[in-house]
């Protein structure tokens, strides 16, 4: 065995470490260097000035289907479904 698997705990109990977070004042939103930014968290939104990739790209691949579709024409769900459009990068279907 080593030696953290035999020695005494020794991290916080929960109402500790809870004590500790409420007890610590609040401060507000400060902006520091990307640098020195480990460890803290983001108190409001970030935006990017930059498209990346630059150009037309798909976030997402899928299909979409209506349930209401199947409903009014009486399709089988779980048989094949004919496809009616098709959306490409930068082109709208």
């Amino acid at each position: 065995m080593t030696d953290f698997e035999t020695r005494k705990a020794d991290w916080l109990s929960f109402e500790e470490a809870l004590d500790r977070v409420l007890s610590t004042p609040a401060t507000g939103p400060e902006r520091v260097d990307l640098e020195d930014a480990l460890g803290r968290a983001v108190a409001e939104h970030i935006v990017s000035p930059f498209t990346l990739p630059p150009g037309p790209s798909s976030h997402m691949d899928g299909y979409a289907l209506r349930a209401d579709d199947f409903v009014r024409s009486g399709t089988d769900p779980s048989g094949p479904l004919e496809v009616v459009g098709t959306s490409r990068p930068g082109h709208p279907w």
